[in-house]
Order: C-alpha cells, then structure tokens, then sequence
C-alpha cells in the first residue's frame, strides 16, 4: 500500500485523501484533520501533497491549525528525502526538490472548470441589475475555465466575446461563433461584464478606464490575477474577486476531482 503524506489544506483536502483511502491509498497528514505531531508516521512515504493555494500570508495554507509555520519550515520537520515528488499549487521559490505545479495540471484544470463556472453564476446573476441574458460579456483567456465559461453563458443567453493570444485559439473562438479579442490589445469598452481567467496582469489603467463605475469585475485567476491591483485603485473601480471556488463550492467533488487528477499523475511519478 503506497503511502502519501499531505501538509494542510482544507475541506477539499479532506475530501481527496477520503477518495484516496477507498482506493486502496494510506494517507497520513499533518494540520488537515487536526493533528500536528505526526511527522514520524509520515516516514516511507511515496509522495508528499501541499493544498491550492499554498500559501496564505506566507504560511501553510492549514486553516485548522492556528498558526501554521511556514511551508518550508513544514518541509525540513518531515525529513522525507529530498527526492520525494510533491503536488502543490503554485509556489514561488518552492523549496522542493522535486515539484509539480497542480495549477498548470490540464487535467484538473479541466475539472475544475465545471465547478468553477457552476460557483460563478449565482455571483454575476443580480449584480448588475440586469438580466443575464443579452447581456454583453468579455471572458479574458481561452484555457479549460473560458472554454466552460463561454459555453455556459452562450447557452443563457449571454453575447460573449472571448480573448486569447494565439492564432490557434482566435481562429477556435470564431469557429464558435463568438466574437475574439486578442488578449494582448484588449478594449473593455461597451462590455457590462468582464470575467478574467488569466494568472497575469494584462488589465491595466488604460483598460480600467475603458469600463464604467457599474462594470462588473470579475477576477476567477489565482494571484496576481489580471487585473492590476494599482490601476484599479486609481481608476476607482471595484472587483469582485473569486479565485479558488472550486473548493468553496463543493468541495467534497473538488477533492475527488484533485485525488483522480493525482492518482493519474503518480503512475509515472512515484
């Protein structure tokens, strides 16, 4: 039996080491079910697996726990050996080894998708006064979440426009029947919604003052984000910020969809 150690997270956390155990996995962990003294049980290890995010605030991301230490810190108390392979979301200056990025995984990217459009929906329906339905909408960024996005919204009615900066992905966008913006030229003009999926800024001030104080701003990428936080200051617009739903919404299918994505990736890796 393979064994895989989890440092924080939360309820999708939980959820996918459930997943794991049932299918024939041992799961230990430290700061997701609550204990914090279990670093020898973690020896013999195949795989470590840190949340999405990673961090908040420069600590674990281990909302149990009431003041979790540093990832790093977590990494040198674990004493696995340093060639262990680790999943994690994005982390800068990861101090391990061996990391997968899960945030760039198209497989979960893909999964998540469906959650996360299924969370956005009851966000953008009555926030602008309007009805959905006719309702001019700019998606920035045609990865599995804008593809999800697009489809959906199209299907209620919205006029969607969605921008990309491939050629490749432009032409797919027109053969769709949408309206293409070339992500880096975007005008935000004439658009009561703008819904970002990018994890860059490519939204500055020039952009912001293109949209009208009742714009509705919606960030869904994780940091930075696309919108530039200065630029929105500046420009005295508000955002509705969304990142992670996923794991907000349902995070019992999150956590499953995260434990079928790893068991994928660990046939080659562990």
């Amino acid at each position: 039996m393979k064994k895989i150690a989890f440092f924080g997270g939360d309820e999708r956390t939980l959820s996918a080491m459930n997943y794991l155990t049932e299918a024939g996995y041992c799961c230990v962990d430290y700061g997701v079910t609550g204990g914090e003294e279990v670093f020898p049980e973690m020896e013999g290890s195949c795989a470590a697996v840190f949340p999405l995010p990673c961090e908040r605030n420069g600590r674990l991301n281990a909302p149990r726990m009431e003041l979790p230490p540093t990832v790093s810190e977590v990494w040198v108390r674990a004493k696995l050996p340093e060639d262990t392979p680790v999943f994690s979301g994005f982390l800068k200056n990861a101090p391990f080894p061996r990391y997968t990025d899960l945030s760039v995984v198209t497989a979960l990217k893909e999964r998540n998708a469906v959650t996360t459009v299924e969370g956005v929906l009851p966000l953008l329906i009555g926030r602008t006064g309007r009805s959905l339905c006719g309702a001019r909408c700019l998606i920035v960024g045609w990865g599995a979440l804008g593809k999800r996005l697009a489809q959906v919204l199209t299907a209620l009615g919205v006029v969607v426009t969605a921008s990309a900066r491939k050629e490749a992905d432009l032409r797919q966008i027109a053969e769709q029947g949408l309206a293409s913006a070339n992500t880096e030229r975007l005008d935000l003009s004439g658009f009561s919604i703008v819904i970002n999926t990018v994890p860059s800024p490519v939204m500055g001030d020039l952009q912001l003052r293109q949209t009208g104080k009742d714009t509705l701003l919606v960030e869904l990428a994780s940091a930075p984000g696309g919108f530039d936080p200065e630029a929105l200051r500046r420009c005295d617009r508000r955002i509705l910020r969304a990142p992670g739903l996923p794991g907000v919404v349902a995070p019992v299918t999150a956590g499953e969809d995260l434990a079928k994505t790893l068991i994928e990736l660990w046939r080659d890796k562990i």
